[in-house]
Formats: C-alpha cells, sequence, structure tokens
C-alpha cells in the first residue's frame, strides 16, 4: 500500500513511492491509477447483499432487472443517469432523493422531468426520502423489499434491485501534500490534450495519471483503459525524452 509520493522537481529526476510496509522506491517515470470507492449507505442489507440485488454501477447491471423494480438512492447527475438508463430496463425506478430538490444540474434532468410528466411514469421521484434498510428474500440472497423513512414516516416499497449513487471518494489521500494537483474532490487533475498531472506547487516531472482517480464523469472500465495507454505514451515519451536530455547533458 502506497502512503506517500514525493515526485521529481527537475528534469530526469527520480520519484520516491513509499509504502506501508516501510518499502521506498525510486521511478524515472510513474503513473498514478489507484481508482475510486464508491459511497456505501451502510444501512443492514447493503453489505450483505452487494452484488445480488444491491450494485453502484447501472451500466453494468441495469439489464439484469429486466421487468423488474428498483430503487435509485441519490439526487445528483449520477443518480439521475443511472434513473434514465434503468428506465429503459425496469418495469418501475423509484428514486430515493434525501432533500425537497434534486442537485442533478446537467441535461439529464430536463429528460428526467419530461419522463415524470408523463401519464404513467416509469421513474417515480420520492423527495425527502431515506433508506433505512435493504430487506432480503426468504433464501437470504436477493433484495425483496427497502424499507424507508418519507416525508417522516416508515414504510416499505417492494423492489428487486437498489443501486446506490451518492458519489465516490478517490483514492488520493496519500497525495495531499505532495505537490500533485487535486480538485476539491479529490481527483487527479491532468494537463489538456495529456494525462501528466498538474501541480499546485512546484513543478513536477515524469507523474501521470489515468481511471477513476481523474475521472470524475464517465466511470466506465473502456474508458479507464483507454486513458491508461494514454498515460503510458505521455510516460513512454517522457522518458525517451529524458534520456535524450540527460544524455546531451552528459
Amino acid at each position: 500500500l502506497v502512503t506517500k509520493l514525493d515526485p521529481a522537481h527537475e528534469p530526469c529526476g527520480k520519484s520516491l513511492i513509499y509504502t506501508e510496509n516501510g518499502d521506498v522506491y525510486s521511478a524515472s517515470s510513474v503513473i498514478i491509477a489507484t481508482g475510486a470507492i464508491p459511497r456505501h449507505l451502510n444501512i443492514p442489507g447493503e453489505k450483505e447483499l452487494y452484488g445480488s440485488g444491491v450494485s453502484t454501477c447501472a451500466t453494468c447491471d441495469g439489464a439484469f432487472f429486466k421487468d423488474q423494480d428498483v430503487a435509485v438512492i441519490g439526487g445528483g447527475d449520477t443518480a439521475v443517469e443511472d434513473a434514465i438508463f434503468l428506465s429503459r430496463y425496469a418495469n418501475k425506478v423509484y428514486m430515493l432523493v434525501r432533500g425537497t430538490d434534486l442537485r442533478a444540474s446537467g441535461p439529464e434532468k430536463l429528460l428526467l422531468e419530461e419522463e415524470t410528466r408523463k401519464d404513467n411514469p416509469k421513474i417515480q421521484i420520492m423527495r425527502q426520502t431515506v433508506a433505512t434498510q435493504i430487506i432480503p428474500t426468504k433464501s437470504l440472497n436477493r433484495v425483496s423489499a427497502l424499507n424507508i423513512v418519507s416525508h417522516g414516516i416508515e414504510g416499505q416499497i417492494k423492489v428487486n434491485g437498489v443501486f446506490v449513487a451518492i458519489g465516490r471518494d478517490p483514492n488520493s489521500k496519500f497525495l495531499v501534500n505532495s505537490g500533485v494537483a487535486l480538485d476539491p474532490e479529490g481527483y487527479i487533475k491532468v494537463k489538456d490534450q495529456s494525462q501528466e498531472v498538474q501541480s499546485d506547487k512546484n513543478s513536477i516531472f515524469g507523474v501521470f495519471a489515468a481511471g477513476d482517480v481523474v475521472d470524475r464523469r464517465y466511470r466506465q472500465a473502456i474508458t479507464s483503459a483507454g486513458r491508461a495507454v494514454e498515460a503510458a505514451l505521455d510516460a513512454r515519451e517522457y522518458l525517451l525524452s529524458a534520456k535524450h536530455a540527460l544524455a546531451s547533458i552528459i
């Protein structure tokens, strides 16, 4: 487990990578691909049924719930996108929003509002509603219902799937005070047209990043893989340039 990165601050320099067991590695170039962890509700039944009806990826698992009833928990852009996507497959999509209104601001919000105006909308927005427990089937291996508190009143909705869409936490805490630029949510900032990281202090050389620790928008394996290839090509170009620069100095 990496605990700290001390990036190179001069061309042809070495970055130092510190690990939990005390080992220290040096490298002419580093690619950071530490990903992001989905946030969880931490309610009874969530952990036990994760992968058996509880999911954090609608595009990954939505097709498994064709003609079934599901719940999406969240009120941001991701939750809205998930609800719209799931409506293509599910019989009914309950969208549980903690506050009085959606936090989403993207174009998908307009599509959602259009859907909810239909005579028989597939998506039902439940405002001021929180989930309190995920109920399993008698066999204990699937979701059967979701306990909720809506407008202060306890209740239950029958669903076969629960999609948690309340955000992600990028694995970037080890980069705090390293000089690698992070946005307010902890995602790594990279330069335009490159996977090279930005710096919020002195210049950084030979450090690149890819995947969900950079990508707050798409969050797909295929886009992460593509950015990883770009990072590898950027690192290769940097190493070749550094090699030529070092040879000219010698």
